[in-house]
């Protein structure tokens, strides 16, 4: 049980440390200022998160190319959140270490500006329910 800010401290510490190797600290930090990349001529659009034409993580973690690496995984990151949460983050710096394996392990993340997508249709659970009836009505018909 923690008892006060120093054990909060201590327990966030030995959690780190459990996850990262290396021999003082947390490893060599590696950061990114984040910035959407947004179309500059139609900025009220979505914002396109591909990563796929990237090289392949092991390339550029191979090349030592760790700007590159962070910055495919905040793609990543940025990507998911849309997906699922209906967000998009338009900036952000983040923080990762390199252990002594050569690992790259997410940190922490501040200065994080976000919009509601553009596109989001999200349902509410009635509607979602009402969809998915006529699905299965369709299917139904279909079968």
């Amino acid at each position: 049980m923690l008892r006060n800010k120093t054990d909060r401290y201590w327990s966030a510490v030995e959690v780190i440390q459990t996850c990262i190797k290396a021999d003082g600290g947390c490893g060599d930090p590696v950061a990114v200022h984040f910035f959407a990349p947004l179309n500059e001529n139609k900025i009220h659009e979505e914002v396109n998160y591909n990563h796929k034409d990237m090289d392949k993580d092991e390339d550029l973690l191979q090349r030592g190319d760790d700007q590159a690496y962070v910055y495919k995984q905040c793609l990543k990151y940025c990507y998911y959140i849309q997906k699922v949460h209906g967000k998009e983050i338009l900036q952000m710096k983040a923080e990762f270490f390199k252990d002594l394996n050569g690992k790259i392990w997410f940190y922490y993340a501040k200065n994080i500006y976000c919009r509601d997508c553009p596109n989001d249709k999200a349902l509410n659970c009635d509607d979602a329910k009402k969809l998915a009836k006529t699905t299965e009505k369709n299917k139904k018909a279909m079968r």
